[in-house]
């Protein structure tokens, strides 16, 4: 994780822009009126690629979608230093939501074991119902899939 933070910090400076820093399902609602954001207390001047790292990643976007997402965002095909610099951010986005939420569990349950399923199905499983993140196991659960997501998928 390490080395991980220092590729992070040792990233390009974009333009600080009002980002929200929590931008996930539970922070977006979809209205008549259009779409809707509640819980700004992360909201900063930071790195806009972060909020959009988010969004991909829990709305699970694939290839298409993603390229999709990006082209309208952006207005433009993003280049490959914009696209490096998404995936690195990618990384953060599952670095930062493992950590907090890790920091939200007992001792106990941080050492869960090597079967933890990959983040894809853990979202899938929270977004069915099938698994409650009211249950201090889940959460652990979905906070070691975020930071093998980190250092692993992207």
């Amino acid at each position: 994780i390490g080395k991980l933070i220092t590729q992070i910090l040792s990233l390009k400076n974009y333009p600080k822009k009002p980002t929200h820093r929590d931008l996930n399902p539970n922070n977006i609602f979809f209205t008549n009126r259009g779409v809707k954001f509640i819980d700004f207390e992360n909201a900063a001047q930071d790195d806009p690629f972060f909020d959009i790292a988010s969004i991909i990643i829990f709305y699970q976007y694939d290839g298409n979608d993603e390229k999709t997402f990006l082209k309208l965002y952006f207005g433009h095909e993003l280049s490959q230093e914009e696209h490096e610099h998404l995936r690195m951010m990618k990384k953060a986005v599952s670095l930062f939501y493992g950590l907090t939420l890790l920091s939200k569990t007992s001792s106990s349950q941080k050492n869960i074991g090597a079967q933890v399923p990959k983040l894809k199905e853990i979202l899938n499983n929270i977004a069915s119902g099938e698994l409650s993140l009211e249950k201090e196991e889940n959460l652990a659960l979905l906070a070691i899939a975020f930071l093998r997501n980190a250092i692993n998928y992207y």
